[in-house]
């Protein structure tokens, strides 16, 4: 991995006019919200090469993305950074580059969105398909190229055939082509604490092989004493946090709200943060508490288990266990059959004092 590469996606978690021909009147706000839905991405890490003025890259990152835009022309470029110098974006969320025609200098697999804007001709000449391939994201990366017109169409289909999954898609009136990467060959969901339903903790995934290298970093940069109950499946990844009561958590481990205790769903290829839910302060975080099943995520909560969509955490089904008094412990799936456990309330000491005593 170049230097480049790894400098953008490790500052991700500290990862002409508008140029769009989306309705070519309508403001890039309008133009960001109108191709993030058609593609089906709500957040993470977005890239733009060639990106113009740099007004849609800025307006992807008041959206909540992380952007990577670039422009081979040094002078656009610096007038977008003035203009972007007091929205507290710019080395945060938006990151406004010069770089050579051709080349997407983020990490490999990390792009959630890639936006390519063949209204300019040169874009498609500099920049292969295999580039674009190169840095999407498994199962939820997308690329959106676009607009075509009858004169264009032909070419740019004959550029896309070899990117996977390729359809048609309507944006506010206008055709564009969408690539979406799919499923990683050889990777294996980690679906429960200990991987498989028998508590089997070694994986089969093939996907992972030597050297290692980083592919991002997140704040926190270290984690309260007790994390617990980690599961990851479709490229998400969901940890469930929880502190000891004279450590405490990390100002930066807080959600909106100021809680501390969470789960905090991420893309596991970029680090963007999906979606955080509270949970109960005194509830055992060292448990089989969770199952990852491909974009839904079963979750014990107190006399329930919650079914959450699992890039929004929005809770879909409630499912009664136990009775007054007790709480589930432990829940597992398989072949299609979700079994719980249920037993009496811990009492708060058991989490909260020596760790002796969750074992």
């Amino acid at each position: 991995m170049n230097s480049l590469r790894f400098f953008n996606i490790l500052c991700l978690n500290c990862i002409g006019s508008v140029f769009f021909g989306v309705a070519n009147a309508a403001n890039p706000e309008d133009t960001a919200t109108a191709l993030a839905v058609a593609a089906g991405v709500k957040t993470g890490l977005c890239a733009i090469p060639d990106a113009g003025d740099g007004s849609l890259a800025a307006a992807f990152a008041k959206k909540g993305f992380v952007v990577w835009a670039s422009n081979p022309d040094a002078g656009k470029f610096e007038a977008a950074r003035l203009a972007q110098a007091d929205s507290g974006l710019l080395g945060r969320s938006l990151y406004l580059e010069t770089s050579r025609p051709g080349n997407i200098a983020l990490a490999d697999r990390s792009a959630d969105l890639v936006i390519l804007n063949v209204s300019n001709p040169a874009l498609l000449q500099s920049l292969t398909a295999a580039e674009v391939l190169r840095v999407l994201s498994p199962y939820n990366g997308v690329a959106l190229i676009g607009p075509l017109s009858t004169a264009n169409e032909p070419a740019i289909k004959e550029w896309a055939k070899s990117l996977p999954g390729v359809t048609g898609k309507e944006v506010a009136g206008t055709r564009w082509l969408m690539a979406r990467r799919g499923a990683l060959e050889g990777g294996q969901p980690w679906s429960h604490w200990f991987c498989t339903p028998d508590n089997n903790p070694v994986s089969a995934d093939s996907a992972f092989d030597l050297p290692t290298e980083i592919q991002w970093l997140g704040k926190p940069y270290s984690y309260p004493r007790h994390v617990g109950c980690r599961v990851a499946a479709n490229g998400r990844v969901f940890v469930m946090i929880g502190a000891s009561g004279s450590a405490g958590v990390p100002d930066d481990m807080s959600d909106a709200d100021g809680k501390t205790h969470q789960i905090v769903a991420r893309s596991i290829f970029n680090g963007s943060v999906l979606w955080r839910r509270p949970i109960d302060k005194d509830r055992r975080v060292l448990q089989s508490a969770m199952v990852a099943d491909g974009d839904r995520l079963w979750l014990a909560d107190g006399q329930n288990v919650l079914l959450l969509d699992a890039a929004t955490g929005e809770e879909k089904m409630r499912v009664p266990v136990g009775k007054e008094g007790e709480s589930c412990k432990w829940i597992a799936l398989s072949g299609g059959i979700l079994t719980a456990l249920a037993g009496a309330n811990d009492p708060p000491e058991t989490y909260f004092g020596d760790y002796s005593k969750l074992l």
